[in-house]
């Protein structure tokens, strides 16, 4: 059980995020600290994300920064 953990991308990649939960973005900061995902992006938005994020972690957040 990790506290937090920050991972920052550059370019499209896909992480595994939580588990088993994968976001695909550009550039981003992803901080995973098991209830809530912050995703910055630049400035994209990422609903499919988003909602595979809602349906994987129910009592989660994924919150998008622009």
């Amino acid at each position: 059980m990790a506290g937090s953990r920050k991972i920052t991308t550059e370019g499209d990649v896909s992480h595994r995020i939580a588990g088993s939960q994968h976001i695909q973005t550009g550039d981003a900061t992803v901080i995973d600290s098991g209830q809530e995902i912050h995703l910055k992006s630049g400035g994209r938005n990422h609903p499919e994300s988003e909602r595979q994020f809602s349906e994987s972690h129910p009592g989660g957040h994924f919150i998008f920064h622009n």
